[in-house]
């Protein structure tokens, strides 16, 4: 399993790749924001507690610590990073789905608007 340390204001923090169990509880929130079942906005602010205890399984964080000790800059700028380049075969996978949600998505627009128009002579 990949993980990488690294430090944050004096916090060791322990990025590890995601097991399969994580991979699955993230692509099936992910599918729900992609089948417009559920805005990003709407993910983040009432399943925030979800999502936190979904990262707890990949960010290990020193006890009496939480990721809510971060600045968002920290995470965006330091965290994410590592997190990117440790699961970057899980994240590879995620944007190829969200890619074929977008695909059929289109598709399924251009078989509508090819069912209204009217037929040739």
């Amino acid at each position: 399993m990949k993980q990488e340390v690294i430090e944050i204001d004096e916090i060791k923090i322990i990025v590890k790749e995601i097991k399969v169990k994580t991979a699955r509880k993230i692509m099936s929130n992910v599918i729900e924001v992609l089948q417009g079942e559920v805005d990003v906005e709407k993910l983040i602010n009432d399943k925030y507690d979800l999502l936190v205890d979904i990262a707890n399984d990949f960010i290990i964080m020193p006890d009496g610590t939480s990721i809510d000790d971060l600045t968002y800059s920290d995470i965006k700028l330091k965290l994410f990073p590592v997190f990117k380049k440790v699961n970057e075969s899980f994240l590879d996978d995620l944007i190829m789905v969200a890619g074929l949600s977008d695909l059929n998505l289109n598709q399924m627009k251009k078989s509508s608007e090819d069912s209204t128009k009217p037929l040739p002579n």
